[in-house]
């Protein structure tokens, strides 16, 4: 690269891909939730994938894939 400019392009990119992948892979259980939500809603896993959980988060969780 010649030009310093494009540094912070790739940097900028990077830090959003980082983001991103925060956001998608946070197994905190206060939001763990919110995140099969995105998972299911992304198809990264089935309703098969959780129906050992209790009726409730099951629920919760089909509600937050359908926003």
């Amino acid at each position: 690269m010649e030009d310093p400019k494009e540094i912070w392009k790739i940097y900028d990119y990077l830090k959003k891909k980082r983001r991103d992948m925060d956001s998608k892979y946070d197994y905190r259980y206060l939001i763990l939730i919110i995140v099969l939500g995105k998972l299911m809603k992304e198809g990264l896993i089935l309703d098969s994938d959780i129906d050992k959980l209790s009726q409730d988060k099951i629920d919760a969780i089909k509600r937050v894939s359908s926003i």
